[in-house]
């Protein structure tokens, strides 16, 4: 078979693999920086009470963290508001679950109020790998990506090296 072909299909096939896993990631990607910003958001918002005394009430929300206040010191750049789906994060103080505190949460993927919301009052854990914990799904398209991959290394492998030995029917 001739090298170039053999290199082209494999390389097609890692790329196939990279391509099938790479959507089904993307939420679990964006859950997991939500969740870090909302870990990022309490830190911030534990300082401010310790520097001001309490935390910023709901209308004056989480803009009060950063420079655009207009205060000498600031919390976290505002970048840190706007959550993976390009909407601000939810804050309210004192907050309906957390009533001696408040409570932080993204509307998530459809930008309204419903199940797929992230929030600091459930989903909110310090370990991250609880993301991730209960798919199952996740390890058997790893598997796939893996094995995909192992294909189209071989191919290329293959199709630098070469054949070494001639066929005898190819000998002059």
């Amino acid at each position: 078979m001739n090298k170039t072909i053999l290199i082209v299909i494999g390389l097609a096939c890692a790329g196939l693999g990279v391509a099938l896993f790479m959507p089904m990631n993307k939420n679990k990607s964006k859950k997991a920086i939500t969740l870090a910003d909302i870990a990022m958001l309490e830190s911030a918002l534990e300082m401010y009470k310790e520097d001001k005394g309490a935390f910023p009430t709901t209308e004056q929300g989480l803009i009060a963290l950063t420079r655009k206040t207009g205060a000498s010191k600031y919390y976290l750049p505002d970048k840190y508001l706007i959550d993976p789906w390009k909407s601000p994060y939810v804050y309210r103080c004192p907050g309906l679950h957390n009533t001696q505190g408040f409570d932080i949460y993204s509307l998530g993927p459809d930008k309204k109020e419903s199940a797929d919301d992230i929030n600091s009052w459930t989903d909110y854990k310090p370990n991250y790998k609880t993301v991730q914990a209960n798919d199952s799904s996740l390890l058997f398209y790893s598997i796939i990506l893996i094995i995909t991959i192992i294909v189209g290394l071989i191919g290329v492998i293959v199709g630098l090296i070469g054949d070494t030995k001639k066929h005898p029917r190819d000998r002059s």
